[in-house]
């Protein structure tokens, strides 16, 4: 079993940033930590006035899984099920995410 991040970059739509924290932090992070393998989190807001950065926010998970396929798929079962309702707060045209391995790990 290898611990991956969970790298994420959000914004909020148009300038709805108190009730994009208050849905991301109330609704949608309990939900993707009740996804299988994900064991914690911790969100990060750009510092500064960098108007280079398209994100506002970062979140980072931390997701126990034998591999990046493995932990996509349980990310990808549990959207497909139901489990991760998005809100119209969230700018989903400028959201990435993606799984990252430890240096060490050959997942």
């Amino acid at each position: 079993m290898a611990r991956f991040k969970f790298v994420v970059l959000t914004r909020a739509t148009d300038d709805r940033d108190d009730e994009f924290n208050s849905w991301y932090d109330a609704v949608h992070l309990p939900d993707v930590l009740a996804v299988d393998g994900a064991v914690g989190a911790r969100r990060y807001r750009l510092a500064g006035d960098d108007k280079s950065c398209p994100y506002t926010y970062l979140t980072l998970y931390d997701w126990d899984a034998e591999s990046a396929d493995a932990a996509r798929a349980s990310l990808a079962a549990a959207t497909a099920a139901g489990l991760l309702p998005l809100d119209d707060v969230l700018d989903i045209d400028h959201t990435c995410a993606w799984f990252f391995a430890p240096m060490d790990s050959e997942t």
